[in-house]
């Protein structure tokens, strides 16, 4: 376009280094003036000129600068401007603007070309392009320390640079701080910063704001930067730099041709009423890779590519979509990479893509290229380095975007033969709905029925857990005992929605409110009288302002608007101080927004809002609400990807509260209660002689239970307190053998938590470890309840509190021979094990098979039997697996739904409801725990129709079982989503990838958590 000559820029010298020039400058920042004058013979000048635009294809502003020495009577240095910013670092001895005619001496407002030269030269490496680099933020300049443009000048003349490189001298200080307040605009003063920062081009033609939608001819612009002096074309203007060509065909008269990098076009925009636009560049090139940038407004929308078809092969590109508001705007099409064409720029209504749901032949043939063309560079499952994982696309782009960038960039450098429009509409189908590439039946089923198909996940009530750690998070100054103001069941009446703890779809009772608002007040009452540990101002309207945006910020999990703001501190009266705090705070602790898990409402499909995001990755990773410091990476666009999530979602894996977030699962997973108590069952295995007495005057039910007075016999003698269970007397009235100590829920759901933990978060570990690894971290008793004690002592390593032991081979293999599966074991006999229960949980939560319906009233249940004559499972295997010998035309009944689910319990016989093992019943008789897996008829089950002989040889076939790993990823993403995955028709594809993305990381327990977080269901919400 043109060259600018500047002069009086004495003793430049190039340091090696290219600057950039800071983004969006105007242009009415540059002057088409050429100014030419003379210096005195003694001074030096080094030309800076010839600015080559060539340009690596990675890199789509940068410029290589020559250099050349002119003699000493040179009069002139001249300076080319170089593509979006190319001035030279430099490293002589001083800068000066001072010797030449041109220079504002004199002129007490600086000149802002002289200054913006001298910036880019010396300053940017600082204070880098956008002037919030190191030091000072050029765009926040506090008036309080400058008062005067003078005193900056000042500032700037005696400090810059700082304690290194060439100092500032004469008037360069004076120039630099006319660039940097004109430019960055971070200040206001008034005569003193009034003057011109630059005039536009005399050369642009005058054009009145098109008022869009509207088509605007490339010619029409309005400013330009042109990088030679000439128009080369034969079109337009033949005064003015723009390089023109008469148009091939269409509407207007040129294009715009001859275009290297860092030239730039702006058009003027008139906007009516706010309205989303989509924005489009017509392009042409002869070769792809060539592109555009298009800012409006200095705000960014998107990047172009043109499509390597023919120097006059034009195709409008879109570029992005924006919405605007009422008004006028400047648009600059920056040009990234050289040599293409511009025919023109329009802006079309907004219009939101239909949903395309790909044939299974689309998809096959998607497949098909993915594999002959692009996994070369991507990888077979978009895990290549050549550009990024392809899971970034589909977050940046609409279905119609990526098939564009497909067509116009796909191979890159003409590598390959091109991918004509089919054969990039098949690969973008593939990528959004087949993806990951793992085999070409990979997701091919899901065609009827794709990923977007999901339900949304309701609103949630916090839990009572949920809460306790949010309000301590929050109040941590406080030091709140949680366990005093909020103690199980006053928040509220939690539910188990799926399995697990959920209040999904529910508000709190009568008597939760009343107990919620006790709660907040008192906690209100110590935020008052503490105000000075979690403010450092006074209590007073603007303090607690202050208060209220900051701390109820980690309360909503989300900035709280100007209305909420002072709707709360409404309730604040000076003249009450502590007390209006906390009725301040209360208000907080009862919002909606604090004690509810939400999300908004959408009426297109949509990513979740990045709070939305970061509270369900903290809820399921933490098993608690997000952080301020997990909010404001969200808020600073970490979890806009599949690649930012996975990295945080690696990162929360990493820290300690993440231990606490598998507890939440491993205990509703195993139906372990925190505050169940248990006494060694040895003796309740339906063995030893028919106990006698009340069980209340036990030793161990008077020491548990103080004062009991419910206790009451049962058949069998077991003793109860409430529902729990104490123990069971021998003949003599005396407490069994064994029962000498307690296990608490607490203890075996430690033990779980620290083996899961280690799995999950420490070794990488697999769904087969899970089910078949011996290691363990015990305390004391639990180390006794294992028969490791010795180990446990000898033992230097420790876990999360627990000492690291090896379990006996011969007793223990994984998850379900511990103690926390054990205490599921309690029937309608409470006391004796029931393998009618525990083989039911195998079958629906590790199997994920509904065992057959009862078939019409079941008879009543039996008594127990003498133990010196039968055991527990003889009798269940009479009573439910037993045909009528007698009667051959009347079947039994229980049969049918027994034989799928008693055999497969029988296997966890040896172990006792604390979960110690045993080789035999206290009356000597051995323990037969073999069984078996009857089939189901539900087709294809690997495990289905196999026989085993204890609860080891059962954990190898589940261990081993791809069924089994697959139902485990379900019932975690039905944590996940806080409502059911399993058999669910409407997430079948999004199970169906996780499920896929489990298997392909070989069952990592870590990985299953970052698929679940990156999974479409996880971060899409649909519209209701």
């Amino acid at each position: 376009m043109f060259n600018r000559l500047l002069t009086g820029a004495a003793a430049l010298a190039l340091a090696g280094c290219v600057a950039t020039e800071p983004p969006g400058a105007s242009s009415s920042s540059f002057s088409s003036q050429s100014v030419v004058s003379s210096a005195p013979a003694s001074s030096s000048a080094i030309a800076v000129s010839s600015l080559p635009t060539s340009t690596p294809a990675s890199s789509s502003s940068q410029a290589v600068s020559s250099v050349s020495v002119v003699p000493s009577s040179s009069v002139a240095s001249s300076v080319s401007s170089a593509p979006q910013s190319s001035m030279p670092m430099v490293s002589s001895s001083a800068i000066s603007s001072s010797s030449a005619a041109a220079s504002s001496v004199g002129n007490s407002n600086g000149d802002f070309e002289l200054g913006k030269a001298i910036y880019n030269a010396q300053c940017v490496g600082c204070h880098n392009a956008d002037g919030k680099g190191f030091g000072k933020d050029l765009t926040n300049i506090s008036a309080a320390i400058y008062p005067s443009f003078a005193a900056l000048v000042a500032y700037n003349d005696a400090s810059m640079p700082l304690n290194h490189g060439p100092k500032c001298v004469d008037d360069c200080a004076l120039n630099v701080t006319r660039y940097i307040v004109d430019f960055y605009k971070g200040i206001n003063w008034t005569a003193a910063s009034s003057s011109s920062a630059g005039s536009s081009s005399s050369q642009a033609p005058s054009v009145p704001a098109v008022l869009v939608p509207a088509k605007i001819e490339s010619e029409d612009f309005v400013n330009f930067e042109d990088s030679t002096p000439e128009n080369k074309g034969s079109c337009g203007d033949a005064n003015q730099p723009v390089d023109l060509q008469p148009k091939a065909s269409g509407g207007g008269t040129c294009d715009v041709n001859w275009t290297d990098a860092g030239e730039w076009l702006e058009y003027r925009i008139k906007v009516a009423n706010t309205e989303r636009f989509d924005v489009y560049v017509s392009l042409a090139s002869f070769s792809v890779g060539k592109t555009v940038s298009v800012t409006i407004g200095g705000q960014a929308v998107g990047t172009a590519a043109a499509p390597g078809k023919g120097w006059t092969s034009f195709e409008p590109i879109k570029v992005g979509s924006k919405q605007l508001t009422a008004g006028e705007y400047t648009v600059r099409i920056t040009i990234d990479i050289g040599a293409l064409n511009v025919d023109y720029l329009e802006l079309r209504k907004y219009a939101a893509e239909p949903p395309y749901i790909p044939t299974e032949a689309e998809l096959q043939a998607g497949y098909k290229y993915w594999t002959e063309s692009c996994d070369t560079c991507h990888g077979d499952k978009g895990e290549g380095t050549f550009t990024y994982p392809f899971e970034i696309n589909l977050l940046a782009y609409t279905r119609n975007e990526l098939i564009q960038k497909i067509y116009n960039d796909m191979p890159p450098n003409n590598s390959q033969v091109a991918c004509d429009m089919a054969c990039a509409t098949n690969v973008a189908d593939f990528m959004l709905h087949g993806y990951p590439g793992i085999g070409e039946d990979a997701l091919l089923g899901c065609a009827n029925n794709p990923l977007e198909a999901h339900p949304n996940t309701p609103i949630r009530l916090l839990t009572s857990a949920q809460y306790s750690k949010l309000v301590a998070q929050v109040y941590a100054p406080l030091g709140l005992n949680m366990a005093n103001l909020v103690p199980k069941g006053t928040f509220v009446d939690d539910k188990n929605a799926t399995g697990f703890v959920s209040n999904t779809g529910i508000t709190a009772s009568k008597d939760n409110v009343e107990k919620m608002i006790e709660m907040a007040e008192a906690i209100g009452t110590r935020a008052g009288n503490n105000f000075g540990k979690l403010m450092s101002c006074g209590i007073n309207e603007a303090c607690v302002k202050d208060y209220i945006r900051s701390y109820g910020e980690m309360l909503y999990r989300a900035p709280l608007n100007n209305t909420q703001v002072n709707e709360l501190a409404a309730l604040f009266t000076a003249n009450s101080n502590a007390k209006s705090i906390g009725h301040v705070t209360a208000a907080m602790l009862l919002a909606g927004s604090t004690v509810y898990q939400y999300e908004t409402a959408v009426t297109e499909r949509k990513l979740l809002k990045p709070r939305e995001i970061a509270e369900r990755m903290s809820f399921l990773i933490w098993g608690m609400p997000a952080d301020k410091a997990l909010l404001d990476k969200a808020a600073s666009g970490a979890l806009n990807t599949i690649a930012g999530i996975r990295t945080e979602a690696e990162a929360m894996l990493a820290d300690p509260r993440a231990a606490e977030g598998l507890r939440t699962f491993y205990d509703d997973y195993l139906k372990i209660a925190a505050d169940y108590k248990v006494i060694g069952h040895d003796s309740v295995q339906g063995g030893g002689d028919i106990p006698l007495g009340e069980c209340s005057s036990t030793t161990q039910c008077k020491t548990l239970y103080a004062g009991a007075t419910d206790c009451k016999n049962s058949a069998g003698g077991v003793c109860y307190c409430g529902t729990e269970v104490c123990a069971q007397m021998n003949g003599n009235g005396e407490a069994p053998s064994g029962a000498d100590f307690t296990v608490t829920g607490k203890q075996i759901s430690d033990e779980i938590m620290r083996f899961t933990s280690y799995l999950t978060r420490q070794t990488n570990g697999s769904f087969s470890d899970l089910m078949l690894s011996r290691k363990a971290f015990v305390d004391a008793t639990m180390a006794k309840i294992y028969d490791v004690e010795n180990a446990a002592n000898n033992s230097n390593n420790n876990y999360l509190g627990g000492k690291e032991v090896t379990l006996p081979i011969a007793e223990r293999a994984g998850l379900l021979t511990r103690a926390g599966f054990a205490i599921y074991g309690s029937g309608e006999k409470v006391g004796l094990t029931s393998p009618t229960q525990r083989g039911e949980h195998v079958r629906k939560h590790i199997l994920c098979q509904e065992p057959p319906a009862i078939p019409g009233d079941p008879p009543p249940f039996p008594d127990i039997p003498d133990p010196k004559e039968k055991t527990w499972v003889e009798v269940l295997k009479e009573i439910h697996l037993k045909d009528n010998d007698n009667d051959p035309t009347t079947p039994n009944t229980c049969v049918a739904c027994h034989e799928a689910i008693d055999p497969v319990g029988f296997a966890f016989e040896n172990y006792t409801l604390n979960g110690q093992y045993i080789n035999a019943y206290p009356n000597g008789r051995a323990i037969d725990a073999s069984g078996w897996l009857v089939s189901l008829n539900d087709g294809g089950k690997d495990y289905d129709d196999t026989t085993f002989n204890d609860a080891l040889e059962l954990s190898e076939i589940l261990a081993g079982s791809d069924d089994a790993a697959a139902c485990f990823a379900e019932t975690w993403m039905s944590y996940a989503l806080a409502r059911t995955i399993v058999g669910s028709a409407e997430d079948s594809c999004a199970a169906e990838k996780l499920k896929d993305t489990f298997k392909n990381k070989n069952y990592s327990l870590k990985e299953l958590i970052v698929g679940i977080v990156t999974n479409p269901a996880f971060r899409f919400r649909n519209p209701e």
